[in-house]
């Protein structure tokens, strides 16, 4: 019979770092060394690589960002294949990392948020534009169930905002006798109609109060007047009563008298 080839392989490895012996599956495997394994244990390799990481640390996070810039369309494009292709996977990590630790997701959320409003508010249109129906329909049986709830949250509202609510209140007067006629409705904000046209009632030209003005159409609602920005401007209640549907010559000439 003939003897056996090759030596037998060894059980232990002497760490060329720190001289200790320990057992072969304690040292990385690596194809080009003799034996198949680095001369360094396995926490000496790590060690080795958290030092250089960190050496280095400046020097990737730059060429990460510079990366990132000149690739915006690249990185954006790989990111939507791989969220579409792996929508289950990534909506059960983030299921299992809130249920995981809730709270450390809700203040991580909070703070980017706040960090990032833009596109905060960028995310939450387009998320409102995908599911608008689903949306309505939750946030509807919601108030239906909480009833109690939705009344008290406006009476809070309503008592810590008297002014808004008053002219939200006038506001959507206004669209309901426009819609009743089927004149064109377009959502106006009063109080920056006010700042536009500096608080001075368009039709006798004296200052209004901002709590009691009101708008006064140009192109009364009576006679197809739309409800826009554009047909409308500052006047005191007393002199858009007087008015009706008069043309802004007859009243103004009247107002004058």
């Amino acid at each position: 019979m003939g003897e056996p080839s090759g030596s037998p392989v060894p059980s232990t490895k002497r760490c060329s770092v720190c001289g200790e012996t320990k057992p072969l599956s304690e040292f990385p495997p690596a194809k080009k060394m003799r034996d198949g394994h680095y001369s360094w244990c396995r926490s000496c390799k790590r060690e080795r690589d958290r030092a250089g990481y960190e050496n280095h640390k400046a020097k990737r996070q730059a060429n990460m960002r510079r990366y990132r810039e000149g690739n915006k369309d690249r990185i954006a494009e790989r990111n939507r294949i791989y969220h579409e292709t792996n929508r289950a996977r990534i909506k059960e990590a983030k299921r299992a990392a809130y249920e995981a630790n809730p709270q450390a997701v809700v203040e991580r959320v909070a703070r980017w948020r706040r960090e990032n409003p833009d596109k905060a508010r960028a995310a939450r249109k387009r998320r409102y534009d995908r599911h608008r129906k689903e949306l309505l329909e939750k946030s509807k049986a919601w108030q239906h169930k909480n009833r109690d709830k939705v009344n008290a949250a406006r009476r809070r509202w309503r008592a810590a905002n008297p002014e808004r609510f008053a002219h939200r209140n006038r506001e959507h007067r206004s669209r309901v006798r426009a819609r009743s006629r089927g004149n064109k409705v377009v959502p106006v904000d009063r109080l920056a109609i006010y700042e536009r046209d500096g608080g001075i009632c368009h039709l006798c030209g004296q200052p209004s109060d901002r709590k009691t003005f009101c708008l006064d159409h140009l192109v009364p609602i009576a006679l197809g007047g739309p409800h826009s920005p554009e047909n409308v401007a500052v006047a005191h209640r007393s002199c858009n009563r007087r008015r009706g549907i008069k043309s802004i010559e007859e009243i103004r000439a009247l107002l004058s008298a």
